[in-house]
């Protein structure tokens, strides 16, 4: 059975630090799909983050943050949206604004 010399195992780490990572990877925005208070809470945390890195993303490559960050009414499960829409807010999808 063969085994590595120290000097094999120490040079690991810098053969696995030769490949090559992307810069950036894409971050999913995250989705509503409960309304209790701890799910939105920790939405909101997740939003601002998410917020943060579209932000950042789009000073560095000069896009738009507003087109190519997804909107809160297009955050929400569509199933939980359309309940509160008709049964707590009683207004058209088309009402339904980011404000």
């Amino acid at each position: 059975m063969e085994t590595r010399s120290s000097k094999e195992k120490s040079s690991a780490p810098e053969r696995e630090s030769n490949i090559a990572h992307p810069i950036f990877t894409p971050m999913p925005p995250t989705e509503i799909t409960s309304t209790s208070h701890a799910a939105l809470v920790k939405w909101r945390k997740e939003r601002k983050i998410f917020e943060d890195i579209m932000r950042a993303r789009c000073l560095t490559s000069g896009e738009d943050d507003n087109t190519v960050t997804r909107s809160v009414k297009n955050s929400f499960d569509r199933k939980l949206l359309e309940i509160w829409r008709r049964l707590r807010w009683q207004i058209a999808v088309e009402d339904i604004d980011d404000a």
